[in-house]
């Protein structure tokens, strides 16, 4: 939101959440269950581009209702399908000599996993999950069922590999595809000091930070992969897979076809204004030149460390509660203000939830953000301000 309203666009702004950023920013709010939401769209802003955020990807009736109306969306139903298609996924990694977890996608193959695959560990992942929400580990007990254990068609099962996840971003348009860039995740409980954020989800998105440099082999597998995926799938503008790198090898997990969490780190650290470069992608209005001097400026950067990184952490609220307007307004003193220009700074704060938002155990609570040299102290400043915001829950259940 903060990168589309810094870069010149006037923003309206359709979600689930409406933290107190969010409609700080945004011209206009529609939730997303208002059934008249496209309507209005249509009727105050015909053929207005739509750029999808976390879970979109899930909603692909929503999609083509959008592009019935008369909504510029991209990825189009029909890229949005092949862009989450586990055999594409497959093909492609493979294609580009790029790791693919072994994957079950059937109760026979589940029912014969210790004959195919002796020895192996399993995640279950729901087709539907967004961040990572919803993944489970998943075993085998002697003399189970595996019909009643496992659903497949609410999902997968899928090799638990050992690797650090790398997010990268991607940009594709009508003249190929190129690598913007590469964020790292935070590993879940790294930063735990106690036991004080029971219910976070084990497999959630943490946080991540960067950019993190890759060598030019990766980058040029990775590019590789971009042109195979952009040509194929038919997509326009950004989107991000998910690897594990481990031994300078990358394994493919996701690919998700839409802004992602760690863009707004790339769009401010590269200096690269990642909203506007897909407008231009999505509408068609980027020249041959412009996309190449950008896909250069993005794979140079790649490349490189970076003395500065820019990082961020989810912190899961330990209990349910109801937001108060003092936590909100002093959350909201120390609001992230999307750039580098803070870095000498102490922490800041995003994603900031409403005086009277109700809070589930385990919900993210709010995001914090911090720029600093290494990875290192990138962590111990966030973790002072997740200890910050979790100190103001307990001293208001003190008042």
């Amino acid at each position: 939101m903060q990168c589309a309203k810094r870069q010149g666009f006037e923003v309206i702004a359709v979600d689930m959440c409406s933290d107190r950023d969010l409609l700080n920013d945004c011209q206009k709010h529609y939730p997303l269950n208002d059934p008249n939401w496209q309507l209005a769209l249509i009727a105050g802003h015909p053929n207005v581009p739509v750029l999808f955020t976390g879970g979109m990807e899930n909603r692909i009736d929503l999609v083509e209702r959008c592009q019935t109306n008369g909504l510029v969306s991209t990825p189009n139903a029909s890229s949005l399908r092949a862009m989450r298609s586990l055999d594409n996924w497959a093909a492609w990694a493979v294609s580009c000599n790029l790791g693919w977890p072994a994957t079950l996608q059937t109760m026979d193959e589940i029912r014969s996993c210790d004959v195919l695959f002796p020895g192996r560990k399993w995640l279950a992942k729901p087709f539907s999950s967004a961040g990572g929400i919803g993944i489970t580990e998943w075993f085998r007990h002697e003399g189970d069922d595996h019909a009643s254990a496992f659903d497949p068609a609410k999902g997968f099962l899928q090799e638990r590999l050992p690797g650090e996840s790398i997010g990268v971003t991607f940009l594709s348009s009508n003249f190929g595809s190129a690598v913007v860039g590469a964020t790292a995740s935070w590993k879940s409980g790294s930063w735990k000091s106690e036991a004080s954020c029971v219910g976070e989800p084990i497999y959630a998105y943490q946080g991540s930070y960067g950019p993190v440099s890759l060598s030019r082999e990766l980058l040029a597998k990775l590019q590789s992969f971009a042109t195979l995926v952009g040509t194929e799938s038919g997509l326009l503008g950004l989107w991000q897979a998910d690897f594990l790198l481990h031994d300078n090898e990358l394994t493919l997990l996701e690919i998700n076809p839409r802004w992602s969490a760690s863009m707004d780190l790339l769009d401010v650290c590269l200096g690269i204004p990642l909203v506007q470069i897909h407008h231009a992608c999505v509408c068609d209005h980027i020249s041959e030149e412009r996309f190449s001097h950008v896909a250069s400026q993005c794979f140079d950067q790649a490349k490189n460390a970076r003395n500065t990184m820019l990082g961020k952490l989810i912190v899961y609220s330990p209990k349910p509660f109801v937001v108060t307007s003092i936590q909100s307004d002093k959350w909201w003193t120390q609001r992230w203000s999307c750039g580098m220009n803070f870095a000498a700074k102490r922490f800041q704060f995003a994603d900031i939830p409403n005086a009277g938002t109700s809070v589930s155990r385990g919900d993210p609570l709010l995001t914090v953000m911090a720029s600093e040299h290494s990875p290192e102290a990138l962590m111990i400043e966030l973790q002072r301000g997740r200890i910050e915001a979790l100190d103001d829950l307990e001293d208001m259940r003190r008042l």
